[in-house]
């Protein structure tokens, strides 16, 4: 079974640039009140993360995508990274909201494993209440992959039938707490190979040139951020290339 090195996308996030939402007075003092029952509290706490434009601003950066499976998401949910129920002071933290997918939401859930010992609240972290990912993951080494932070380029690996696979320790622990290769997914991206290799051949059947194939086939598989499997494309482009000779 052949597999090939590929790039995933990386999420570029401006983490200065906070939605007015969780910068409000009244998330402020839904924080506070978490921060002085020292946990997550029932009740409404949840829609100053949820609001309008905190879910637009994180649709725009991930170009409607789930941030671990990469498909198209028409049933947003907001994810914390740092699970909520945990970390109950981060639950209005920009830099620790993702946008996701309902499957992978639920097979995340609230697991979180560190290498070290988890941080604990301190007062002085609320004066940087959006940024503290970096502080905190030089304490705690998280193993769930953060794709916000780090560029995984060169660490996934796909074959032919779909599946994904890493030999990076964070990455595909991820892979397999998301369940990643779950079979949805997998027939999904197989679909998409097989399908582009029947187009491709049929496009290129009457090109003569192999230029003109190779230019063809950069064409139809152009990089495009607001398509699914960004990563799984250029896999597929690869395997094309080496197929067609180019």
């Amino acid at each position: 079974m052949q597999l090939m090195k590929l790039t995933m996308r990386k999420i570029n996030k401006n983490i200065k640039d906070i939605p007015i939402s969780l910068n409000s007075k009244n998330t402020e003092k839904k924080r506070n009140e978490l921060i002085k029952s020292k946990k997550l509290l029932s009740g409404n706490f949840n829609a100053n993360y949820k609001a309008e434009d905190v879910k637009n601003k994180l649709n725009e950066i991930y170009h409607q995508k789930c941030a671990y499976c990469e498909q198209k998401v028409e049933q947003i949910e907001i994810e914390h990274y740092r699970p909520k129920s945990i970390y109950y002071w981060l639950i209005y933290s920009w830099d620790n909201l993702f946008f996701v997918c309902p499957k992978c939401n639920k097979f995340k859930n609230n697991y979180f494993e560190n290498e070290n010992e988890r941080v604990n609240f301190e007062d002085k972290d609320l004066t940087n209440i959006h940024q503290l990912r970096d502080k905190y993951d030089k304490i705690e080494k998280p193993k769930v992959f953060n794709p916000e932070k780090e560029n995984p380029q060169k660490l996934l690996k796909f074959d032919k039938k779909g599946k994904i696979f890493s030999k990076h320790e964070n990455l595909q622990f991820t892979i397999n707490l998301c369940q990643l290769n779950r079979e949805y997914l997998t027939d999904k991206r197989k679909k998409f190979f097989d399908e582009t290799i029947r187009i491709i051949k049929i496009s290129i059947s009457g090109i003569g040139s192999q230029i003109a194939q190779k230019e063809k086939l950069n064409e139809i598989l152009k990089k495009d951020d607001t398509l699914e499997f960004t990563a799984y494309r250029n896999f597929c482009k690869e395997i094309l290339k080496k197929m067609l000779k180019f």
